[in-house]
């Protein structure tokens, strides 16, 4: 699922520090540092060591790495520079232990109300779920990471809580829904883009995420148009793995439009420049248009492809697993064999029931722990703006009618003032007579 690249992305770019790779990189590719250099290696160093190693050739020296400098930053007492270790640590761990540093990294960081974390864990620990195919876990800890991104202000945190909460509803069957928070996730980006780091990485994976929301619900012009602009924003970065996955979406759009050789082209320039769940999903579109064009056997040949690399991953939930098992069920039945017959019907009940009890569950979780804490904040925002327009409106009628009430009683002064100036000049006024003393 194409998800879990993007999840993926955002840890690499975001959470940890790019820097400039210096003279160290030479060194550690010729010998490895003894555990005393380790030790008096900066933090900063740490970084530019980490960045320079391929994690799986260099596994089991990262480990040393990170395990000397998180000694070294408990004997420091440096909660943060100890989380971030935590979450480095965990990439090159199998599943259960990497879970157990990601929570270690919230535990430390569990009170904080400012900065990246715990927020960072919590997304952090969502994108290792995703990756073990439990996606209704990974979005209760998306939601977890949203929660804490509205209270600490980390606006782009909320962008990309936004555009992987609406790739897993978008992915299980709530497309609508989908669309609408990609939309936002949108309008939110460009509305604090001056508080985002990285923005241009931002902009392109919330790019990428809306293409497909209208891919999903068949809007082929928008979906074309923002792939189109994806594709060219990713040249720009030299993002070459997004540019290659925006291709294939557009060739997928070139699908629905009915353009099947350009598509067909596309899908072959790059089906094996792939592999897991993006390769089958690339080998289905495949089958389906050969289907189109009356190659029925080489519609067959891509989708037991399909087939293969599911079984070989543990059969986890991608999209179009429905169409495709109800086709090889039928063509087994149709060339007679019962053995597979047996295997694609077993398949298909297998992907009916996780599908089911998958989109229920993942709408319950969205409904209860997001959709309706959304709505009340929107609705709590409005009465408070409500609220104050009422202040404003009020105080505007209570100046409105003091006024008045000034305007009048200045008016009837004046009246009265008038009405007394008058009869005293009407009155007739006697000439004072002197005395002949004075």
């Amino acid at each position: 699922m194409y998800l879990v690249r993007r999840l993926l992305l955002w840890t690499i770019y975001c959470l940890l520090p790019l820097v400039s790779l210096s003279s160290i990189n030479a060194q550690t590719n010729d010998l490895q540092l003894s555990k005393e250099e380790i030790f008096e290696l900066s933090f900063e160093e740490i970084i530019k060591l980490k960045d320079s190693l391929d994690w799986d050739e260099n596994s089991s020296y990262l480990k040393k790495i990170y395990d000397i400098h998180i000694a070294k930053s408990k004997l420091s007492n440096d909660t943060i520079k100890l989380a971030k270790i935590y979450l480095w640590r965990m990439w090159i761990e199998e599943s259960d232990n990497a879970i157990k540093y990601i929570d270690s990294a919230i535990y430390l960081t569990r009170n904080m109300t400012s900065g990246n974390f715990p927020g960072d864990a919590y997304y952090t620990k969502g994108a290792l779920l995703y990756l073990n195919n439990q996606p209704e876990s990974s979005l209760k800890e998306l939601i977890k990471a949203y929660d804490i991104a509205q209270i600490t202000g980390n606006h782009e945190l909320i962008v990309d809580c936004f555009n992987a909460i609406s790739g897993l509803k978008r992915e299980y069957g709530q497309e609508g829904e989908a669309l609408i928070l990609q939309q936002e996730s949108f309008a939110y980006l460009k509305r604090y883009r001056d508080k985002i780091d990285n923005y241009n990485l931002t902009y392109l994976i919330t790019l990428d995420n809306l293409a497909r929301s209208f891919t999903q619900i068949m809007e082929l012009d928008s979906a074309k148009f923002y792939s189109k602009v994806g594709m060219e924003m990713s040249l720009i970065q030299n993002d070459i793995e997004t540019f290659q996955n925006l291709s294939i979406l557009h060739a997928q759009c070139n699908f629905y439009d009915g353009n099947f050789l350009k598509a067909r082209d596309t899908l072959l320039k790059y089906v094996d420049k792939f592999d897991g769940t993006t390769k089958a999903d690339i080998l289905y579109y495949l089958g389906i248009i050969e289907g189109e064009l009356g190659n029925s056997i080489n519609k067959r040949t891509y989708l037991e492809q399909f087939d293969k690399i599911l079984f070989a991953n543990d059969l986890p939930l991608v999209d179009n697993v429905k169409e495709t098992y109800q086709y090889l069920y039928k063509d087994a039945v149709e060339i007679d064999d019962e053995r597979l017959q047996e295997k694609y019907l077993n398949r298909l009940f297998y992907y009916d029931s996780l599908l089911d009890i998958t989109e229920q569950n993942i709408r319950n979780v969205t409904l209860m722990e997001f959709d309706l804490p959304m709505e009340e904040m929107k609705v709590s925002g409005y009465e408070k703006n409500l609220t104050k327009r009422r202040t404003i409106v009020n105080l505007f009628y209570g100046i409105s009618v003091f006024l008045f009430a000034l305007i009048i009683l200045l008016y009837f002064r004046f009246k009265n003032a008038r009405r007394k100036l008058k009869k005293l000049m009407e009155e007739k006024v006697e000439p004072i007579k002197l005395s002949p003393n004075r």
